[in-house]
């Protein structure tokens, strides 16, 4: 009981990092996309080209598409990504376009701690362990299973990808789905 004391919190991080999920999105802009190779190239904010392997069943987000495909997004169009280290490729798992009403939004990864009792607000924890509260939109777009879903289709423990706007300390969910990756596995 005292080793899982002591070695506990270390447990909860090497399972965490071990999902593999990049904790911070990359941001950028498209350099070059090739739909037919599923690959992606952004520049970040240093300049720096990063090259990734994008995921069959990747998230993709771009308001107003409900089913949005790799070919839609374009060349000089900035983007989120979140994407993990498989030996030496990156790999993209979810990607937002900064464009219309996701202009301002910001991409997470997170696992759900609460679900929805009441379809309008969920509990999760982000990569960086923090706790947050997320309130869904009115005209948010869910998905579960490249279905439209509800919130209280997610259970505790369901990874996920959310899109949000940041008002204060609120986030409110834009766009959601499940966790390309622990999908794949099922």
């Amino acid at each position: 009981m005292r080793l899982l004391k002591l070695f506990g919190p270390l447990i909860v991080l090497v399972v965490w990092t071990s999902l593999g999920w990049s904790e911070e999105p990359t941001r950028g802009t498209i350099k070059n996309v090739s739909a037919g190779d599923n690959q992606i190239v952004v520049t970040d904010k240093n300049g720096k080209d990063w090259s990734y392997q994008v995921l069959d069943n990747v998230a993709l987000f771009m308001a107003g598409e409900p089913s949005p495909k790799l070919e839609a997004f374009k060349t000089g169009e900035e983007v989120s990504l979140l994407w993990e280290k498989k030996g030496d490729q990156l790999q993209a798992c979810a990607i937002l376009l900064h464009k219309g009403d996701f202009k301002n939004a910001q991409i997470a990864a997170a696992t759900i701690k609460s679900p929805a009792a009441d379809d309008k607000s969920i509990t999760a924890t982000d990569a960086d362990g923090k706790e947050r509260t997320y309130q869904l939109m009115d005209n948010a777009k869910i998905r579960l299973n490249n279905r439209r879903g509800r919130l209280s289709d997610f259970k505790s423990n369901d990874r996920i990808v959310v899109v949000c706007e940041k008002e204060g300390d609120q986030h409110k969910i834009l766009a959601m789905c499940e966790d390309p990756i622990s999908a794949q596995k099922k």
